[in-house]
């Protein structure tokens, strides 16, 4: 099989994926691993959307989690949360 078609040059067209982890320190051990890579790192847009979840967090980067990326942009969403949200999130 070949994987999708499009003419986006390879590069997603959007979505999201939550990803529950254990705790914070694999929260941000995940996310410095993404943003390290070319996929995620490179594109400053698309940087901006590797997100973090959990309790110590303040409100407003909690609540940033259910925004969409800007349209247009194929920015993925990735959210990396503790298993606390597990039971009330849908992005």
């Amino acid at each position: 099989g070949g994987g999708g078609g499009g003419g986006d040059g390879g590069r997603a067209l959007g979505g999201a994926a939550l990803v529950f982890l254990p705790g914070t320190r694999e929260i941000d051990d995940v996310r410095t691993a993404l943003l390290a890579s070319a996929a995620f790192g490179a594109d400053a847009t698309q940087a901006e959307w590797v997100l973090a979840l959990h309790g110590s967090l303040p409100p407003d980067e909690q609540r940033r989690v259910f925004a969409r990326p800007p349209g247009g942009g194929g920015a993925i969403k990735v959210v990396l949360a503790t298993n606390v949200a597990e039971t009330s999130i849908t992005i």
